[in-house]
């Protein structure tokens, strides 16, 4: 039985549709000459404006879109995206260490891991609220290959880290 290790975010790229929404409330009156400004001054700045909130929407939906689905077993590692799936071997598991990168308490965390024909590739991730089924997965990554480089988990001030290098 597959153990999710990532929350699906993917979910979130549609919290892009009310920016959408807005956006052509505030700017379809002006391209259509129904609510005319009243100088050229403040319609390049309503404008820019609506072309900040468009980019910022568009990177929020790019980011949530190329989240990936990652799940393990007892002896591979499954990772699920909108191309392609991979299966991996535990065994090539080489590193599993956190970014400084975190939103909310949840720091993102990087896997390195060598592929069948000996290139190593990497994947980046967020964990599931409450850390659900991470411990189990960094014990089982030490058993299976105990050269692996996994970081300990730190809460705060706190280890509250179990498994050793």
């Amino acid at each position: 039985m597959h153990k999710r290790l990532v929350s699906n975010s993917r979910i979130y790229r549609f919290f892009i549709i009310p920016w959408v929404v807005m956006l052509c409330y505030i700017n379809l009156p002006l391209l259509f000459n129904l609510n005319k400004p009243k100088d050229n001054g403040s319609l390049i700045l309503q404008l820019a404006v609506s072309l900040v909130f468009a980019i910022i929407g568009y990177f929020f939906f790019r980011f949530f879109d190329r989240e990936k689905i990652i799940a393990y077993d007892s002896e591979y590692l499954y990772i699920k995206s909108k191309n392609m799936d991979e299966k991996i071997p535990l065994i090539n598991i080489l590193s599993m260490k956190m970014k400084p990168f975190h939103l909310n308490k949840m720091y993102r965390w990087k896997l390195v891991y060598k592929e069948g024909n000996g290139l190593e590739k990497s994947v980046s991730f967020f964990p599931r609220a409450f850390y659900v089924n991470f411990q189990e997965f960094r014990e089982l990554i030490l058993k299976k290959n105990a050269t692996a480089d996994v970081q300990k988990l730190f809460y705060g001030p706190f280890q509250v880290d179990k498994a050793t290098n």
